[in-house]
């Protein structure tokens, strides 16, 4: 929570305070797996400045259905998202796209993951033969 005073405050005070509130930057909302029709999870992008290392860090939030009471609940800790540009969950949210853009030996390198649940079914680069560099929006067709 931002205190009450942070009009008397040092504008670097006040950056540092206001950088510290993660943004949201994309979600989803994922199926459940079952089809018993139950209420779907929440998968939220989050952005966050980290001041210390001078750098934005992202990460992913899982929010998730609770049997018990009907609610939702977060998972402890989220997970960091390195080197990805874009993500999106297949409509049967059985399967996840992954971009990841990556710096090597000077030259940018992109390569496109598809996730089922915790396992990696394929990755393709982004720089090869089969696929050229990949351009996308918010939701992959």
């Amino acid at each position: 929570a931002m205190s009450s005073s942070i009009k008397q405050q040092r504008p670097e005070a006040t950056y540092a305070e206001l950088a510290k509130i993660p943004t949201i930057a994309g979600g989803f909302l994922v199926k459940g797996r079952g089809g018993d029709g139950s209420p779907p999870a929440v998968m939220l992008r989050r952005s966050q400045k980290d001041l210390a290392n001078d750098e934005a860090r992202s990460y992913l939030l899982n929010i998730l259905p609770t049997s018990s009471t009907g609610g939702y609940a977060t998972q402890p800790f989220p997970t960091e998202l390195n080197a990805v540009s874009s993500m999106a969950v297949s409509p049967s949210g059985r399967l996840l796209a992954v971009v990841r853009s990556r710096d090597a030996k000077g030259k940018k390198e992109q390569s496109l993951e598809v996730w089922d649940g915790g396992s990696l079914v394929t990755t393709v680069s982004g720089n090869g033969e089969l696929h050229g560099a990949v351009y996308s929006g918010d939701v992959f067709s």
